[in-house]
């Protein structure tokens, strides 16, 4: 009777956290009350299928890929200033969804 107990504790857990792992989150849907991620910077290159910004916070090179899905303004070029929604495509990469064309902050004097 213990080990049929234990058997169903055991499988009602795994049923659970196997239920919970099925949901998968898309692009612009908030998890764990987060918001979205977003970078600002300039264009250093551009590709039909990446984009690299060189971002305003710490000057790093990110690159975004493009696929027929991401919203891109029609005169984006290399030089522009940008807003970019992203998505992570994994450990190391990100998925641009949403690019915007942004004037750059002034410095105050």
């Amino acid at each position: 009777m213990r080990s049929r107990v234990a058997f169903l504790v055991f499988g009602i857990t795994i049923a659970l956290l196997a239920g919970h792992g099925l949901a998968v989150a898309g692009p612009g849907d908030v998890i764990d009350g987060g918001v979205d991620l977003v970078a600002t910077g300039k264009v250093v290159k551009k590709s039909s299928d990446t984009l690299v910004v060189r971002t305003d916070d710490h000057g790093h090179k990110i690159s975004f890929a493009v696929d027929g899905s991401t919203v891109l303004p029609d005169d984006l070029a290399v030089g522009r200033h940008v807003r970019v929604v992203y998505h992570a495509t994994g450990s190391e990469g990100q998925a641009a969804d949403e690019v915007t064309l942004t004037n750059p902050q002034r410095a105050s004097r």
